[in-house]
């Protein structure tokens, strides 16, 4: 029968070294580059462009997955609402878990982006004695103590998918039955120092030893361990994930597995597009030249006096617009595809929309906040569930359960100015009637009071109630002071 350090050992060289897992780290590795913005060296060149032509013609690579993942990624934009419905229990969850050391919203806000990328992120529930201490797994599970301070905690610790494999579970897909993490560099290059977890042992691995990957030993009592027993009951683990999954671990990040190859093709596009206005400064061009600066339009030539001389600069006459149009169409259709609002990756400049048009752009992502939410909540009980178990381990006490989650809506109500534009451009558009409109800009009202209002508006023309809107080209009328009936704009 197999020892546990022998297991720890096996089952850890075995998934870490499949090409399988390392062809996943590896395109999760790069997702991440992409999100950092370092991703200009992948632009492809053109058909038979030589890769001199290549090197001299300058690259634009605009981070189109970061504004991607910062449009998308707002559910922690306002910190979650947990609650027990006790708040003295509150108050413990809050000690232990959501306000200490980098609070759970800050990471939670942290990774959201990562999760809609790359589909996935680990988050390791640690227990610490201190803020102020150096993480040890290997210290904590061999016996160290509770400090009498009651500075100890929880700690959620991201772990982004090129740095983790797994073993999943024969029975159950979505869970995983042991878990390798990548946590930094061997002492003996290029070698790394892995973290293997199971329900029930931890052990450190070495894979830059001589002779090949070992276990690391960890004193205990006096006596060198190489596979630490602990009481969690579970691999201390979360999975962050991006959507539902039913019959597998790891789950798919937005835009699919052609995400990056569409990410490359529109960098290459826009790449063209700026290459080629540079270009239409012309190319100068001289026949008989005696004496020049430099072949630039700004530069002086001195030629040849004789019948054979000239010089010109020759245009491309490239068709601009044409160009842009076409990056213009590829980007619309990019960001539909990711579930992004139209103008999410516009031309133009971000001030020529709107209040309005920012509104409902941001009311297209309602949706999906929605589906977020309750994604987000599976997240949560995760936490809560497994911060439970390592928190019980550690200090014999157990922390209360189940804990409600909310989501304050991160959408702003229009402010007035903007709600007034939109009740016109819905009245124009027949997409709601006077009624509605009143109430949209003063929700206090009750449809009762709403529908006096636009009575009254079709009895004064001076009246409320957007009955017959001035032209946005001439001031609004002002009311006769006179008259005690008449109402303007509240």
């Amino acid at each position: 029968m197999a020892t546990w350090t022998e297991t720890a050992l096996d089952r850890a060289k075995t998934v870490w070294q499949s090409s399988e897992d390392r062809d996943r780290r590896s395109l999760a590795a790069r997702r991440l580059r992409y999100m950092s913005g370092d991703q200009a060296n992948e632009i492809p060149g053109m058909p038979d462009e030589t890769p001199l032509h290549k090197a001299r013609k300058p690259t634009f690579a605009p981070g189109i997955l970061q504004l991607a993942a910062r449009v998308m990624s707002y559910l922690y934009s306002v910190p979650a609402v947990r609650t027990t419905g006790d708040p003295s229990l509150d108050e413990t969850w809050d000690r232990v878990l959501w306000s200490y050391s980098d609070e759970v919203d800050g990471v939670l806000r942290d990774i959201d982006p990562q999760v809609r990328i790359l589909g996935q992120v680990q988050l390791l529930l640690q227990y610490s004695p201190s803020m102020s201490m150096a993480r040890d797994y290997a210290a904590l599970l061999a016996g160290a103590g509770r400090p009498a301070s009651g500075s100890d905690g929880m700690e959620a610790i991201p772990i982004t998918p090129d740095r983790c494999a797994v073993v999943a579970s024969s029975t159950d897909p979505r869970v995983a039955d042991a878990m390798v993490l990548d946590v930094g560099p061997s002492k003996t290059k290029p070698g790394r120092i892995l973290h293997y977890w199971d329900p029930a042992c931890f052990a450190v691995i070495d894979t830059g030893q001589a002779g090949g990957w070992k276990l690391l030993p960890t004193l205990v009592n006096g006596k060198e361990e190489l596979v630490l027993e602990h009481k969690y009951g579970r691999v201390p683990v979360v999975e962050a994930r991006n959507c539902r999954v039913y019959d597998r671990y790891w789950a798919p990040g937005i835009g699919g597995p052609d995400l990056l190859v569409n990410v490359d093709t529109i960098n290459r596009m826009l790449t063209e597009y700026l290459w080629t206005a540079l270009l239409q400064r012309g190319q100068p061009w001289a026949r008989g030249l005696r004496e020049s600066i430099g072949l630039a339009p700004d530069s002086v030539w001195k030629l040849d006096d004789g019948p054979s001389s000239a010089c010109g600069i020759m245009t491309g006459g490239a068709n601009l617009p044409g160009m842009r149009e076409a990056v213009a169409t590829a980007l619309h259709s990019f960001a539909k595809c990711l579930g992004l609002p139209p103008r999410a990756f516009q031309l133009e400049q971000i001030d020529s929309q709107s209040g309005v048009a920012i509104w409902l752009d941001r009311q297209e992502l309602h949706d999906d906040r929605l589906d977020r939410a309750a994604i987000a909540r599976q997240w949560e009980r995760g936490i809560h569930e497994t911060a439970k178990a390592v928190w019980s381990a550690h200090t014999g006490e157990s922390l209360p359960l189940p804990v409600d989650v909310t989501y304050p809506d991160p959408i702003p109500r229009p402010s007035h100015d903007q709600a007034r534009e939109l009740a016109r451009l819905e009245l124009d558009y027949s997409l709601s009637n006077r009624v509605e409109a009143v109430l949209m800009l003063h929700p206090d009202l009750s449809v009762e009071e709403a529908e006096a209002r636009v009575a009254a508006a079709d009895a004064d023309t001076v009246g409320l109630a957007l009955a017959e809107p001035p032209s946005m080209d001439e001031p609004p009328q002002e009311p006769d002071v006179d008259d005690e009936d008449a109402t303007g704009d509240e």
